[in-house]
């Protein structure tokens, strides 16, 4: 996360999985997602629906829970705000992320050797 947090300092933006919010995965990753929503470290909620059926859109449900941690406007950004701006090739400003704790558990440290 912290090369991450470093990223979007500079201006980079990133984005998020609706499945990662709603629990179609772990639990482990389901915590760190929400806190990568509430460090401001991810900008666009994207769905990767294959179907109707199988890894279907959640977008909704996802919406609803990045408003429950960051809050209805950056729900609209994340979904609606942001997304625009990039298909009408605007310059997006992304928010300062928020300073990020050190590890707590294996997700953590897996992702810090990844992004390293």
């Amino acid at each position: 996360p912290m090369r991450l947090f470093r990223w979007v300092e500079m201006g980079i933006l990133a984005q998020i999985t609706a499945a990662s919010l709603v629990q179609e995965f772990s639990e482990e990753i389901l915590d760190f997602s929400q806190e990568l929503i509430e460090h401001r470290l991810v900008h666009i909620l994207v769905s990767d629906a294959h179907g109707l059926k199988r890894r279907s859109p959640k977008l909704s449900a996802a919406r609803d829970v990045v408003a429950s941690i960051a809050g209805e406007s950056a729900a609209r950004r994340m979904t609606e705000d942001i997304p625009r701006r990039i298909l009408e090739g605007k310059f997006v400003e992304p928010d300062d992320p928020l300073p990020y704790r050190s590890a707590k558990h294996g997700l953590r440290v897996y992702f810090d050797r990844f992004f390293k």
